[in-house]
């Protein structure tokens, strides 16, 4: 009995050393990823002038025949940068004669357009409308119109709406216009 039990350890022996696999080997390699992803700025707007017809003087809100404005924008800044979207506005619009029309006389509201901003994956985007639901004066040089937050990223097609009104309740008769883009409307992520 013995033996058989020895014959027995020395074949369970045999075949474990049988299927114990070699030695293992392993290799490692280390690598880095890299990825440049670029700010973002681009716009179109809808119109390439804002018209106005006074038949009286009454009038503190005088909306543009031309309607509003839209702006069709994309954006994506940088952490710790607030992009935003600001039109610029001359001091005066000038009369064919020798009057002219300060530029506190218009007025302005931003809204969401049809297109609210979302994200690259379909995400909303929080986005702040200046004057929007009321109307705010126009100061010479730059206006707000919407602010993001800092990083934001904006997937082409994001409308904001851009709307302006005319005091005409202290202004004299003539014809007013600018030329050479007086205005600009600009998307700045930086």
């Amino acid at each position: 009995m013995l033996k058989k039990l020895m014959l027995a350890a020395t074949a369970t022996a045999i075949v474990a050393l049988a299927v114990q696999p070699a030695f293992a080997a392993t290799a490692s390699k280390t690598f880095d990823v890299n990825a440049t992803v670029n700010t973002i700025a681009t716009i179109a707007f809808s119109v390439t002038s804002y018209n106005f017809t006074s038949d009286d003087n009454t009038t503190q809100f005088l909306a543009s025949s031309s309607n509003n404005g839209v702006a069709t924008y994309s954006l994506r800044g940088t952490y710790g940068v607030a992009p935003s979207i600001v039109f610029t506005a001359p001091a005066t619009v000038s009369g064919t004669h020798s009057n002219s029309i300060p530029i506190g006389t218009f007025s302005y509201e931003c809204s969401v357009g049809s297109s609210a901003p979302v994200d690259g994956a379909g995400g909303a985007v929080a986005a702040t409308y200046t004057n929007s639901g009321s109307q705010g004066a126009i100061a010479s040089g730059s206006n707000g119109c919407a602010a993001f937050p800092t990083g934001a990223s904006v997937a082409p097609g994001a409308q904001v709406n851009l709307g302006l009104f005319l005091d005409d309740r202290s202004i004299a008769a003539d014809t007013y216009s600018t030329s050479g883009g007086a205005f600009t409307i600009t998307v700045t992520a930086n």
